[in-house]
């Protein structure tokens, strides 16, 4: 019959080599979920500011028109202009670009954005990169539909 001291003894320290690997595993994961966060909310806050731009440049309708023919048209000039200054407040640069399809005038911007990655790093990947869009027109009247 074998003694049951030895049989406990015969363990010791098994557990020591698998505790390491699981720590640094959970490290790991840990850290891509920050540097996802990250870039998550570094893409949301470029769509917001190209968003808000549109919406800035969307307000600047061509009042001449308005009043001598009844035409709903943006002032392109101060649409783009708006747009921009908007973007230059809260220190963003972007591309606006006014024009009109099926649905009327539009504003559309867009923003670039590169936010530095932590622990992607360790990986070779230093940043996270993309763009924000966003797109917005001025509805007359009672809007029915998402075009207006």
């Amino acid at each position: 019959m074998t003694d049951p001291r030895l049989a406990v003894t015969a363990q010791t320290g098994s557990i020591s080599t698998s505790v390491p690997l699981l720590v640094v595993t959970v490290l790991v994961l840990v850290g891509f979920v920050f540097d996802g966060g990250n870039a998550i909310t570094a893409h949301r806050r470029a769509v917001n500011l190209a968003e808000q731009a549109a919406r800035a440049g969307a307000e600047r309708l061509d009042i001449a028109a308005l009043r001598s023919r009844g035409v709903y048209r943006l002032d392109r000039a101060a649409a783009r202009g708006a747009a921009g200054a908007y973007l230059a407040s809260t220190g963003t640069t972007g591309q606006v670009q006014v024009g009109r399809d099926g649905d009327g005038d539009y504003v559309e911007v867009v923003v670039d954005w590169s936010q530095p990655a932590v622990f992607a790093g360790l990986l070779g990947r230093s940043r996270f990169t993309g763009t924000g869009r966003g797109r917005a027109r001025n509805c007359h009247g009672l809007a029915t539909e998402e075009g207006c």
